[in-house]
Formats: C-alpha cells, sequence, structure tokens
C-alpha cells in the first residue's frame, strides 16, 4: 500500500468505528487468521478451546524432576555421566516414593534427547519447554551483557524519578514499585481521541497531542460472536463491563532485529537507550513466544494438538519443538518489588490471567534483570483442564458411582474443579520465561534472605497481542500526558526567537496557565484516579482465579431453565447426580428405591447399631466374655 493509500485509510478498530464484540472472519479485506484460545474469553471455556488435556500427578513429578535438573549449570553435560545420574536417581527416590523405576528412565531418556539438540558456543542453547501448557524457559536468550545494560539504564531511569513522584501501585503497600504500567493513561472509550487517518511516530507523538476523534462508546459486550478456524461462531456469552483499554505500541519484525515503531505508553520516546534495550528483550522473546504458541495455533482449520507423553503402550513419548508463530504488538509493564527491613515480607499474588478480552492478550514473556538479597520464589501455574478426559476415561469405570476419590489420587484435582496446578517455575535473575494466556499464574511469596539489608527483584514483563487481529494501540492515539506535552511546548517555546509567549513568564505564571488546562490532556492525579477505576473493573470483569470456577455463572434458574441437567457431552458436566426422593423421575426408575429388606435383616442392623453405640466396642468385640453376654442380651 503506498503511502497515500496509507494516509487515507480509515483506522477501525473494536470500539472505534466497530462494535467492541467485532471480529472478523475470512470474508473480511484485512482478515489475517482465527484468534488464538484465552482464558478471559468464556468461549474458549466453555467449549475447553483454553482447556489442556488433564496430566496424571507421575506426568506432573516427572516434569517436575525434568524442570529442576534443567536449572542445574551444565545439565546438558551432567545428563550422560553415570555417576551424576546415579546420584539424581537416589535423590528423586527418596523425595518421592511413587517415582518407579520406568518414570525415571524416561526423565533421562528425554533430557539426553533435549541435550544432542544443544549446539556447541558460541551458538545458543534452545528454550526449554517446562511444562506440556508450553511454560517455557531460556537463561541464554539474553546476554549477561545486555542484562548489565538493561541494569544500568533501568537504575539511572528509576534514580531519576523523584521520592516524591514514585509510582506505588496501589494497594502494594509501597512493595511494588511501577516504572512503565500500562494501566495509567489507556485508552477510555468514549473519552480517547484516537486518529481516523494514519498513525504516530516516536518522533511526533507528543506534537500531535490532542489530534483525532473520540473513540465510540459502544454498549457493553453481550453476546460476543468470535469466528472459528471452521468459519462458525460461537456463543462468548455477557462479559461484563469494559471502559478500558491498555494500549500496546507497535513492532516491526520483519527484519533481522525488532523495532518499535510507536511510543511504549508511559515511556517517553526520548528514552531511546532504553527502547533499545526494550527492543532487544523483545526479540529474545519472539523465540520463546513461537514455541509456547504453536500448539495453540488453528490456521489448518483443524483441531488442536497436544503430545501425549503416555502412549497406549506406555512408553515415554518425546515432545519435539513445534512450528514458529509471529509476533507484532506488545504491551510492558516494568514492575519492582522492593523489600526492605521495615518490610522484610512480600506475600505474593492471586492467580491470575493477563489483561482483558478485549486487548487480546495470548502470551506473557517476563524477564527477570536483576534479584538481589531475596528467597528463591517460583511462578507458579495452573490450568483449566478437559473435564471430559476425567469423565469419560476408562477410569471411572473401574470405581464405583459417585467415588470420586480416585480424581485426587490419579489426577490431584477434587471432585467438581476444573483446573489443575501443575507446578512452579524458578525466577532467577537473567531468566526469561514465556507462557500462554491459557494458563492462570501467581507470584510466590518471597522474603529477604539477609532481613538486615534491602532486597528487590526487578522485572520487564511483555503481553504478546494475538497477531491475528488489530487493536486500537500508541500508533493510533497519540500522547495523552500533560507533562510531556506541557514540556514539549515549553522547549518550543525556548528554542523560539521570538520574544513572546509563555517562555517570557515567571516559572509560578507558566505554571497557572498549564492548571487551567482540563480535560485533556490528563495530568497525573486524573491518570491515577483512572488507574483505579480500570483496576476496579479488572477485578469485576476478571472471574476470580482463587476460586475453582472456569466458566460463566450458568445455574438452573440463572441463564438456565430449572429443570436443566448436565449431560455427559456438555462442557461442564463432572458425574450422574445423585438420587432424590423428591424426584420423580428417580422414584419412577426406582433409583431412589432400596432393595427390600426382611425384618431378620433389619435385626441384625440394628444390632450392630447398638453395639457400636457402645464406648470402645471395636476393643471389647474381640473380648470374648463381653461377647457372650451380648449374645444372652
Amino acid at each position: 500500500m503506498s503511502q497515500n493509500e496509507q494516509k487515507f485509510k480509515f483506522n477501525l478498530f473494536q470500539g472505534f468505528g466497530l462494535p467492541l464484540d467485532y471480529v472478523r472472519s475470512e470474508y473480511d479485506a484485512d482478515y489475517i487468521g482465527p484468534l488464538f484460545p484465552n482464558a478471559l474469553d468464556l468461549a474458549d471455556v466453555e467449549q475447553e478451546g483454553a482447556s489442556l488435556p488433564i496430566p496424571t500427578l507421575r506426568e506432573l513429578s516427572m516434569l517436575e524432576f525434568m524442570n529442576i535438573i534443567t536449572d542445574k549449570p551444565e545439565w546438558h553435560i551432567k545428563v550422560r555421566d553415570r555417576a551424576m545420574v546415579k546420584k539424581w536417581k537416589e535423590e528423586v527416590s527418596a523425595a518421592n516414593n511413587d517415582f518407579t523405576e520406568k518414570m525415571f528412565g524416561y526423565c533421562i531418556q528425554e533430557l539426553r534427547h533435549n541435550a544432542s539438540l544443544i549446539p556447541e558456543p558460541p551458538a545458543l542453547p534452545p528454550p526449554i519447554i517446562v511444562y506440556d501448557a508450553n511454560v517455557v524457559k531460556s537463561d541464554f536468550a539474553v546476554s549477561d551483557s545486555i542484562k548489565k545494560e538493561l541494569q544500568d539504564a533501568m537504575q539511572q531511569f528509576e534514580d531519576n524519578i523523584p521520592v516524591h513522584l514514585r509510582d506505588w501501585h496501589p494497594y502494594s503497600d509501597e512493595q511494588v514499585l511501577d516504572l512503565v504500567h500500562p494501566s495509567l493513561f489507556p485508552l477510555v472509550y468514549g473519552t480517547t481521541r484516537i486518529l481516523i487517518h494514519g498513525t504516530t511516530t516516536l518522533d511526533d507523538c507528543i506534537q500531535r497531542c490532542g489530534e483525532g476523534s473520540i473513540s465510540f462508546e459502544y454498549p457493553r459486550l453481550q453476546n460476543a460472536k468470535r469466528a472459528t478456524s471452521e468459519n462458525a461462531h460461537k456463543e462468548s456469552g455477557p462479559t461484563g463491563n469494559t471502559t478500558f483499554q491498555w494500549l500496546p505500541c507497535e513492532v516491526d519484525i520483519s527484519g533481522d532485529e525488532a523495532r518499535i515503531t510507536s511510543y511504549i505508553n508511559n515511556l517517553h520516546p526520548r528514552e531511546k537507550g532504553l527502547y533499545k534495550l526494550v527492543e532487544k528483550i523483545i526479540h529474545a522473546s519472539i523465540g520463546l513466544w513461537d514455541v509456547t504458541l504453536a500448539p495453540l495455533s488453528s490456521r489448518d482449520g483443524g483441531d488442536r494438538y497436544y503430545p501425549k507423553r503416555i502412549s497406549s503402550s506406555a512408553d515415554w513419548v518425546p515432545k519435539y519443538d513445534p512450528d514458529p508463530e509471529n509476533a507484532p504488538e506488545t504491551q510492558r509493564p516494568q514492575r519492582l518489588p522492593v523489600l526492605t527491613p521495615e518490610k522484610p515480607e512480600y506475600g505474593g499474588g492471586t492467580w491470575r490471567v493477563e489483561g482483558q478480552l478485549n486487548e487480546h492478550i495470548v502470551a506473557t514473556s517476563i524477564y527477570y534483570y536483576s534479584c538481589e538479597n531475596i528467597t528463591a520464589s517460583p511462578l507458579l501455574f495452573r490450568q483449566q483442564v478437559c473435564t471430559m478426559d476425567t469423565n469419560d476415561s476408562d477410569n471411572e469405570s473401574d470405581h464405583p458411582q459417585n467415588d470420586h476419590e480416585w480424581l485426587g489420587v490419579l489426577y490431584g484435582r477434587d471432585y467438581g474443579s476444573g483446573v489443575q496446578v501443575i507446578g512452579g517455575v524458578d525466577t532467577r535473575e537473567g531468566r526469561l520465561l514465556a507462557f500462554p494466556n491459557i494458563l492462570q499464574h501467581r507470584v510466590q511469596p518471597f522474603k529477604l534472605a539477609d532481613p538486615t539489608k534491602p532486597g528487590h527483584r526487578k522485572v520487564l514483563a511483555l503481553f504478546l497481542v494475538d497477531p491475528n487481529i488489530k487493536v486500537t494501540s500508541t500508533a493510533h492515539v497519540p500522547c495523552q500526558r500533560k507533562d510531556w506535552w506541557q514540556e514539549a511546548i515549553m522547549e518550543e517555546q525556548i528554542s523560539s526567537s521570538d520574544d513572546t509567549g509563555l517562555a517570557r513568564l515567571p516559572i509560578e505564571l507558566q505554571n497557572l496557565v498549564f492548571d487551567d488546562v482540563r480535560g485533556f490532556p490528563l495530568d497525573m492525579d486524573e491518570a491515577k484516579a483512572l488507574r483505579l477505576e480500570l483496576m476496579k473493573e479488572r477485578t469485576a470483569n476478571v472471574q476470580d482465579m482463587s476460586q475453582n470456577e472456569t466458566t460463566s455463572n450458568l445455574l438452573p434458574g440463572f441463564g438456565l431453565p430449572l429443570n436443566h441437567v448436565p449431560r455427559r457431552r456438555d462442557a461442564d458436566y463432572v458425574a450422574p447426580l445423585i438420587p432424590n426422593a423428591l424426584d420423580f423421575y428417580d422414584l419412577e426408575k426406582e433409583k431412589a428405591s432400596l432393595p427390600l429388606t426382611t425384618l431378620r435383616e433389619l435385626s441384625m442392623l440394628h444390632f450392630m447399631n447398638q453395639v457400636t453405640d457402645k464406648p470402645d466396642w471395636h476393643i471389647k468385640v474381640r473380648d470374648r466374655a463381653i461377647v457372650k453376654k451380648w449374645k444372652e442380651e
């Protein structure tokens, strides 16, 4: 498309020219492909598009063991050392009595296969898939030199923020410091100005502040339709209020390196050194996103395939690297959990899935670029599981009706639970971690290793927007920050040769002039007030991940008929209902009836009832004299 055509092409996005629940189909000219599944999409959850095959506890134990081994230095060399392997076997057997000889052998077999894929230096080792849900880790994707550059640049950036202007995350008890966070100055439907034509650049995004038209305020998302790879549509169901959207930046990955082409929300374009470093982390993340998203791709129109590690012949099936996917837009927060001797412990987070449905975040990467004087704290993962894997399992036929204890023994999940904790990944300094947005994650608590000294963990988190949809980004929303706009105006005034204008006024009068500019652009106090509303909306919209609910609240009498009973083929089916004497169907089918008992049987039951009421009856029943007495009675 020529520059002239691009200039006059209308910008159409969800909430700006299009309904919030609009999803392009293959008949649209700008259709890219079917969307990736998302744990926030009720349609994906209810149709198990965001659910994964449920692994057994033994499988999870094997994955956890391999995760521990691949955290060791030079594991790919040690795995071929028989003495070292023997030591590992003794350690895992002592820690887990259920870890069998075959399980250990399968693990070593896969580890050796993965070790064979590691190239000779200076080539970098490939990322490691930790869990079958494609949680991916790499301690080599970002070099030590880039890590040091990022540490120095971010420390200088942090030091340049006056203490009284530091942005402590709300409700964090001044333990989480936000350096750059997308919850400040987001898109607000019905308020934010969006360019009708064209895009901004890093050079003109501040000068164009105030340009554009007010984003359309649409009715709340209800009964949204999402296109599938089979060109069908599915009900998403109510998704609650949607007033805000995080603004991602645009990234060009067509060349050898990633290149940010629109401003990072809340990171001034003059921070060119930081922009270059963030580009390097994005470039490193793409390799991990390729791995983590490949199994979720449905471009071929068929069902997604997850390789099973245990086949019907009970052999261990190695998992191989998938094909790559591309990544166009990211949103990034910089967050610093800071601990002091006065506040030596961080309590951790709650189960969460990043973003909202209208933001279309499909994957996350987190780079832990600085950790100092803190205890180990893994990032824990939990997955929504296919309940049909257990409901239709051959295992169920081996157990009596309504006996669900085997679920805990085999899978580690309770009766009625639709989620399963799959394990955690160590968050050491220098590690790059990526995972898809079909997983829930939770930051585990940590504290100061030495309680007399301060400590911290500094991370750069990147949220990947679905490459198959275009959302409103900072390319379409010029700068909304009054402080950036004010600074740019004053620089222009000072550089002007004209003796008139604001530059001639005292600083106090200049500030009064800018203070009188209200409504737009936004000052920091207004932005922080909007952030609290945004956080409140997300708390209300996103399901409480601390609970085991994985679908919308559809209940008999609330979205379902009063006489609705889940059937085996339904996604929310758990097990057959327990018979009830108030159910005429059960009475007619004699499900609520019991076999007729003779008087003698009733007498025997009555006698045993009386005996088991006696103190220490379980001891007395072995005393012949007492038993004789009971017989006489």
